[in-house]
């Protein structure tokens, strides 16, 4: 309930008129129709707390590699002297992490889950020790002939 009082004046010419105050009371509602939209928008926040709810553990460490994923993307774009993985360990850990948030949803078997993370680490991580250790060969191998 809302209260508003306006004052009025008596005329300039008006002698006998006097001072008055109109009081006015009025009241503001929601209609049924706001109410729905009001309930519709909190329903959408409640689905998106029910989705982050059911997500595993696993998920979110499959969340977390996209993101890595996407940061070296970027750094290797803009830094490409200084950070550069290349194009195959980028798409490797984008795809792990694609896999591990797809897949809780598929099974519940945490043995699978499990499995699933680790092997897609373990891959990322042998491809990068192949590539540098192949890297670190033919360095060695062109400094040989580099000397005969």
């Amino acid at each position: 309930n809302t209260t508003s009082s306006n004052l009025t004046a008596p005329g300039f010419f008006d002698t006998n008129a006097s001072w008055t105050v109109v009081r006015e009371s009025y009241k503001t509602t929601i209609g049924e129709h706001q109410k729905d939209v009001a309930r519709e928008g909190w329903a959408g926040v409640q689905k998106a707390a029910a989705l982050v709810g059911k997500m595993q553990p696993i998920m979110y460490a499959g969340i977390a590699l996209i993101i890595c994923a996407i940061a070296m993307s970027y750094f290797q774009a803009k830094y490409p002297l200084v950070f550069a993985p290349g194009l195959k360990i980028i798409a490797l850990t984008f795809l792990t992490g694609l896999v591990l948030t797809i897949l809780p949803a598929m099974t519940q078997n945490q043995t699978l889950l499990l499995s699933a993370l680790i092997g897609g680490v373990a891959v990322i991580v042998s491809y990068i020790f192949a590539k540098n250790l192949s890297g670190k060969t033919a360095q060695k191998q062109s400094e040989k002939e580099n000397k005969i």
